[in-house]
């Protein structure tokens, strides 16, 4: 079983080959930080949304001719929600 962190470094490696950018500069675009996925892969930790924030990222800048990582779950986007949504419909 691969933990979430193993899931984003293997995600991070294919995205970094086939775009032939590094881990540090991919780093640095999500994180503002060109050591934490390094880090990450080295056996630090990261914070959930950090991981959850990476992982979007990954997702809404995959290229078309690359397949998802296998064992990676890809994140889902939702629609926002709309604030009074609920009671609009009542009130009509």
């Amino acid at each position: 079983m691969l933990t979430l962190c193993d899931k984003l470094i293997r995600t991070a490696d294919a995205y970094c080959a086939h775009v032939r950018r590094s881990r540090s500069r991919i780093s640095t675009i999500i994180f503002g930080d060109g050591l934490r996925l390094d880090g990450i892969a080295q056996g630090k930790d990261i914070q959930t949304r950090n991981y959850e924030k990476a992982m979007l990222w990954f997702a809404s800048n995959w290229p078309e001719a690359l397949a998802w990582p296998e064992g990676v779950e890809r994140p889902q986007f939702e629609a926002p929600a709309v604030q009074g949504a609920e009671t609009a419909g009542a009130a009509a």
